[in-house]
């Protein structure tokens, strides 16, 4: 699967979120998506995914999106966006289930290749123990592994998370990574958002910055997750890391010029935020 994305830009009211974001894919590959709050993450993959009005163009395999139909595209394209939301009372295995309506028609049963898919999704995000309980009974983190499972399930060639990691204890996100990492070895291409400069660095091949709708670098994290670049996007300092063989960044500070306000506390008493 080849993922071309061609001056895209993505106007949300009068305000220009994304502009001119032009980068493409031709191999399975785990690419991380970084930026601030507000650098235009979310919009971007949700034009990839025709969630929102989009100009420039947008392509997978040679066929521009716009000449697909929303099956085709869920059939290609799997999204997970940040809301949890799942507006049914459904069990766990039902929710996972729903990762498979690309392939039904209709409101048929689920076909052994659909149970089949369910049944690897469960195992590979360790949903055994839960597949049987209610969505809204579970805790933040488990609704977080079920949406992956259904994401998982739905078994397209792309994958684009937004967020995934959040309200994941560490052990999860690493468990988490390990998962997309597998998918990308088995044929997959994933374009994951994180707020994790550290786990970005650590697990993803090929970094996309992107920071006030502008995409400033795309390379290794080695190549753009620079001192230099940090302090410009985040207005953070950092350290890069040698452990394992591997170089990853960790944030070690903020930069002089962005350090919170001193604020009054208790009369006149003064505390840093």
């Amino acid at each position: 699967m080849s993922i071309q994305c061609m001056g895209v830009g993505v106007k949300l009211g009068k305000r220009q979120v994304v502009r001119h974001v032009t980068f493409s894919s031709n191999q399975p590959e785990l690419i991380g998506l970084i930026g601030p709050n507000g650098a235009g993450k979310s919009s971007l993959m949700r034009a990839l995914v025709g969630l929102v009005e989009s100009s420039g163009q947008i392509m997978f395999d040679d066929l521009p999106s716009y000449e697909m139909s929303a099956l085709e595209l869920a059939r290609k394209v799997a999204y997970l966006p940040q809301e949890r939301v799942v507006h049914w009372p459904l069990a766990v295995r039902d929710i996972i289930m729903l990762g498979r309506m690309p392939y039904q028609s209709g409101f048929g049963r689920a076909s052994q290749q659909d149970n089949e898919a369910v049944d690897r999704a469960i195992s590979v995000m360790g949903l055994e123990a839960l597949a049987s309980r209610p969505f809204d009974a579970l805790s933040g983190g488990e609704q977080a592994r079920v949406l992956i499972a259904r994401l998982v399930a739905q078994e397209a060639s792309v994958i684009i998370a937004d967020e995934p990691i959040n309200g994941l204890d560490p052990a999860h996100q690493i468990a988490l990574m390990q998962i997309l990492k597998n998918l990308v070895a088995n044929g997959k291409t994933v374009l994951v958002s994180l707020h994790d400069l550290s786990l970005a660095s650590r697990w993803c091949e090929r970094i996309l910055i992107l920071n006030d709708g502008v995409l400033l670098d795309d390379g290794s994290a080695r190549e753009v997750m620079t001192p230099g670049r940090m302090e410009e996007v985040y207005g953070v300092q950092i350290r890069k890391v040698e452990a394992g063989g591997q170089s990853f960044v960790v944030p070690t500070g903020l930069i002089d010029t962005r350090t919170p306000p001193l604020v009054p506390l208790d009369g006149d008493e003064t505390h840093g935020l």
